[in-house]
């Protein structure tokens, strides 16, 4: 793809709009293009839902996904389809990033060509934090999980998910917010079981989640082939399987033969 732009937006020496998905000759149509945007003139903690990123075509509005890094930064991704003059307007809090970034898209590139998919996949996405989980646990305890963040996290972006793999149950988790940049989760275990624990922050996955709990009376359902073995066999032997009948003769018959 050839591309001209108006180049990074730039903020006391700082980039605020930078990557390859507003950087020339590095944007692939009909993919996932993937930029970054530093708000440095908010010094408060923003979340996803504070920042606004419009991105303009002669055909129309085009849909971007905003996903927080956990350092103040954004990850922002868009799907341009047709060549043509793109306009991103970056906001924060209704407040301009910086100066509207135009990026012009001269030619399509062939499918299978020599530019690669820039864009970061879901796992590339997943955030790397720290989660102490705990050991020992019994029924009837309650299980206590601590997350530590890098900071800029909210408890409401924070989603739990639990589930038991023996009696499928669902804990409701109770989260509490350390004011320290840690969380901590606690749910009941009512069964000797074991746990799915999914943690994600604004949709973003926490490295190695979903994370596995198990109590110490927990034992594993029988194997498919343990649950379905057959009884013992009940029949004879093959080479009894045969039977011969024979029928003698009543007295009476007998009688009557004489």
């Amino acid at each position: 793809v050839s591309t001209q732009s108006t180049g990074v937006q730039m903020s006391k020496g700082k980039p605020t709009i930078f990557g390859p998905g507003v950087t020339p000759a590095e944007i692939s149509l009909g993919e996932i293009n993937l930029f970054t945007i530093a708000p440095s003139n908010h010094e408060e903690d923003l979340s996803p839902d504070d920042i606004k990123v419009t991105i303009k075509s002669k055909e129309g509005t085009l849909k971007t996904d905003i996903y927080e890094n956990g350092d103040l930064t954004f990850d922002v991704e868009w799907r341009p389809t047709k060549p043509g003059t793109y306009t991103i307007i970056a906001k924060a809090k209704d407040q301009l990033i910086s100066e509207p970034v135009t990026i012009e898209i001269l030619d399509k590139i062939a499918k299978g060509g020599s530019h690669s998919n820039l864009s970061k996949s879901p796992s590339s996405r997943e955030l790397d934090f720290e989660v102490l989980l705990p050991s020992s646990l019994k029924k009837g305890n309650t299980a206590s999980i601590t997350i530590y963040t890098k900071g800029g996290f909210k408890k409401k972006d924070l989603k739990v998910e639990i589930s038991s793999l023996v009696f499928k149950d669902h804990p409701v988790p109770v989260i509490f917010d350390n004011e320290d940049n840690s969380f901590d989760i606690e749910f009941d275990l009512e069964n000797d079981d074991q746990y799915s624990i999914d943690l994600s922050f604004s949709d973003r996955r926490i490295k190695g989640s979903p994370f596995m709990l198990q109590t110490v009376g927990y034992k594993e359902p029988p194997t498919e082939t343990e649950t379905e073995k057959p009884p013992d066999s009940l029949f004879l032997p093959e080479d009894l399987k045969i039977c011969l009948l024979y029928t003698y003769p009543s007295p009476r018959d007998r009688q009557k033969s004489r």
